[in-house]
C-alpha cells in the first residue's frame, strides 16, 4: 500500500497549500501525480489478470472444457479416456 500512502500525503499537501493561500480554490483529487499512481495500479492488475489467464493455458494447453455436441447445453470435459 505504499502508493496509497503517497497519494494521501500528496492530496493532504495540496489541501494544506490551498488553505494557506487564503483563496477559494479547487483541489482536484485526480491530478498528474495521483493519476500516475492509478495507472500503475491498473497496469499491475491488468498484467496480473493476463498472467492468471495465460499461465495455466500455456502449461496445460487450450480449453479443458468444451460444450457438449449433443446440444443438451451441458458442459462436458473435452478429454477422452
Amino acid at each position: 500500500m505504499p502508493l496509497w500512502n503517497k497519494s494521501v500525503e500528496h492530496i493532504d499537501a495540496k489541501i494544506d497549500q490551498a488553505k494557506q493561500s487564503g483563496q477559494t480554490v479547487t483541489v482536484w483529487l485526480l491530478d498528474g501525480t495521483t493519476g500516475a499512481y492509478l495507472a500503475i495500479v491498473l497496469a499491475v492488475l491488468l498484467v496480473g489478470g493476463v498472467l492468471y489467464e495465460a499461465l495455466p493455458t500455456a502449461k496445460w494447453g487450450g480449453a479443458r472444457w468444451a460444450r457438449s455436441s449433443s446440444g443438451s447445453g451441458c458442459w462436458a470435459s473435452s478429454r477422452t479416456t
